[in-house]
């Protein structure tokens, strides 16, 4: 869909046109109008864009509506085009195709190989888009005497169905502009729509290993039968895993015609990793002839009856059964639904090649209508193939969208995601519970995509995730995350000489002289951080902003004598603090305060192993600045203390830890 850039938009009278145009002067005016609609020169420059304001100025009062000016996909007049019902029903079920068009109709570049009868590349509504192909009764390629052409139909009826030319003659194909690969693998005659297969299956191993060498993107193949083949198999995960370029070719195959005799999905379609495909009636009804089972993955319609053909496509040169002008009307089975699905792959890869074949069938099964019983069932697998729905997916990945705003709220965080498509819905989540509801909350405003989150002085958030679910007819497309915080003052983690903590309210921390110091800080993303000359200079310092993180190297200080790293923070949020860090040989504390408790860190060579246990045993004091009270006392052996301050009130503690004769006294917060 190709949006240009102008709207069009009818009021209610010239006074709301007037208010439109004052509040949007810089980029909007008007160039056309007819009474009460006009037609508006827009100067944004992105569709995407031009979307939004027309969604913002259509819940405007007094307007009646505001839609973007499209350039729409006129539809050649394809003489047989309205009896596709399967492309165009309007009473019934369709794979929703001509939606699709509106964004692409297939890239030449994708390749689908149609593993058959042949193709008849002569036919006027496909020759355009057959490429030379295989035979397996004559391997050296397309056109040799064994191979002239499809003498049966079967093949050319389903690249009718995948890639017909959308001119004025005949049928369309779901996807008219992509490339069909020919592909003979001697069926005979006898061959019955699909079941059993009457090939030779080292013939159809080497037949599917020779279209994926030869560039499939997309195998079709509308056959199969009872009996498991270890080559075919080989064949199949060699196309799902080496081809496209490692990418993996993707492999569509029909279920099958006889439920009545076999009550599982044909093989092999019913292997791991391929798209079975069954056939449901024009009213969405599964057709009573459609295998069925676990390994079912997509349906598409077909004929109602296996004994009465409905599907209109091409047929052999010379021959059909609508004049002599090569065309049928008797086609049908799960072999015509099998090349709709393989159509339907084809449109995505056109708008998205760099998708693995997984991701592919994770989008057609993922946009699927549903049918039967709600999600995945055995009858219909997970639904009608949607091909709007599954190119609209395909095309909305290709683009890596994110979720901008900053790490650290302030007094409110503003969020939003750029670039996003129409018909898409959002929902917003933060992991922090508290955080989730009005008015901390305010999801998809002032726009769609956007969000806006405010900070609670008494609800601090530390590195809680950010979660936007897009979603597309209610399907999720794309989940995006960002770690955000909501605090006040600075806080931040660092590790030093292989220990850890936190930097709280103090602003102070000790850390391991001569041994490498990383400190991550909400307050660093997009900051200015640098070392003040009054303090020790650092033999080490690097910072990223765009990471949130410092690393420097501090100097060792003398017991007794100790001269912190002062760092100087200007964060994005504009405000400024100043950090000192503590190096020495000797002992330091690190002092916390998080959700109801202090926590105390020893750092020092008090030890041999360095590591979470201490060679002597130490105690911690906490008593208030204000009155002196001693709040509570604790042993500890490991390094680490914590304190509990439930019911404590808020204000200055002092933290006294006694290691044999040293003592050590650090300030804290409690909030």
């Amino acid at each position: 869909m190709v949006i240009l850039p102008q709207l069009v938009i009818s009021v209610k009278n010239k006074q709301v046109l007037a208010s439109i145009l004052n509040k949007y002067k810089d980029i909007i005016s008007v160039y056309n109008n007819f009474r009460s609609i006009y037609e508006l020169d827009c100067k944004l420059l992105s569709s995407d864009d031009i979307l939004r304001l027309s969604m913002e100025i259509s819940k405007m009062d007094g307007v009646n509506f505001c839609e973007p000016n499209k350039m729409l996909n006129i539809v050649p007049c394809n003489t047989l085009y309205p009896y596709q019902f399967y492309l165009n029903n309007a009473t019934g079920e369709d794979i929703n195709a001509e939606n699709a068009w509106n964004i692409t109709t297939g890239n030449s570049d994708i390749t689908v190989a149609v593993i058959d009868c042949g193709v008849d590349r002569n036919h006027e509504d496909l020759s355009a888009n057959v490429i030379n192909g295989y035979s397996v009764d004559n391997p050296t390629g397309y056109g040799s005497p064994i191979y002239p052409n499809d003498d049966f139909s079967h093949g050319t009826a389903c690249a009718g169905i995948i890639g017909a030319i959308n001119n004025t003659k005949g049928i369309r194909g779901v996807a008219s502009g992509v490339k069909i690969l020919p592909i003979n693998i001697s069926i005979p005659a006898s061959f019955d729509y699909g079941f059993p297969i009457f090939a030779a299956e080292n013939k159809i191993a080497n037949a599917i290993r020779w279209a994926v060498n030869n560039g499939a993107d997309v195998l079709s193949c509308s056959w199969g039968g009872p009996n498991y083949s270890a080559n075919i198999d080989s064949a199949i995960v060699y196309a799902r895993t080496e081809g496209r370029n490692m990418k993996g070719s993707v492999v569509v195959c029909s279920s099958g015609n006889y439920q009545s005799m076999y009550n599982y999905v044909c093989y092999p379609a019913a292997m791991n990793g391929v798209i079975a495909v069954g056939a449901v009636d024009r009213d969405g009804e599964i057709c009573n002839y459609s295998q069925r089972g676990d390994s079912l993955d997509l349906v598409a319609p077909s004929n109602k009856y296996l004994s009465i053909g409905e599907i209109y496509t091409t047929y052999i040169t010379g021959q059909g059964n609508i004049g002599n002008n090569n065309y049928t009307t008797s086609f049908g089975g799960t072999s015509a639904a099998c090349p709709q699905v393989a159509g339907v792959a084809a449109l995505v890869l056109s708008v998205n090649p760099n998708l693995t074949e997984e991701q592919v069938r994770a989008i057609l099964e993922a946009t699927a209508k549903d049918l039967g019983s709600s999600g995945f069932d055995t009858t219909y697998g997970y639904g009608l193939v949607d091909a709007y729905a599954a190119v609209y997916a395909a095309l909305f990945a290709s683009t890596d969208h994110e979720i901008v705003g900053s790490p650290l709220i302030d007094t409110y965080g503003q969020y939003k995601i750029e670039d996003l498509p129409s018909g898409i819905t959002i929902t917003w989540s933060v992991s922090n519970s508290y955080y989730n509801n009005v008015p901390q909350m305010i999801p998809n405003s002032p726009a769609l995509g956007w969000c806006l989150l405010f900070r609670d002085n008494s609800h601090d958030i530390k590195n809680d995730t950010l979660k936007a679910q897009i979603k597309y007819n209610g399907v999720t497309v794309q989940t995006l995350r960002k770690i955000v915080s909501a605090y006040g003052d600075f806080w931040g983690q660092y590790t030093s000489g292989g220990f850890s903590g936190e930097i709280n309210y103090t602003h102070t921390f000790g850390v391991k002289g001569n041994y490498a110091t990383t400190v991550t800080s909400p307050n660093f993303y997009g900051a200015t951080v640098t070392y003040d000359s009054s303090g020790a200079t650092p033999t080490a310092w690097g910072f990223n902003p765009s990471l949130g993180r410092l690393n420097f190297v501090a100097p060792a200080s003398p017991p007794g004598n100790l001269i912190p790293v002062v760092i100087n923070v200007h964060d994005g949020c504009g405000n400024d603090y100043v950090l000192y860090a503590f190096a020495s040989t000797a002992n330091s504390i690190n002092v916390s305060y998080e959700e109801n408790g202090i926590t105390v860190t020893l750092i020092g060579d008090g030890d041999s192993d360095r590591g979470s246990t201490f060679d002597q045993p130490w105690t911690v004091e906490v008593r208030s600045a204000t009155t002196g009270v001693l709040m509570a006392t604790e042993s500890a052996t490991s390094r680490s203390a914590t304190i509990s301050t439930t019911g404590w009130p808020k204000g200055i503690y002092i933290v006294k830890v006694t290691i044999g004769k040293e003592v050590l006294t650090e300030k804290v917060v409690v909030k």
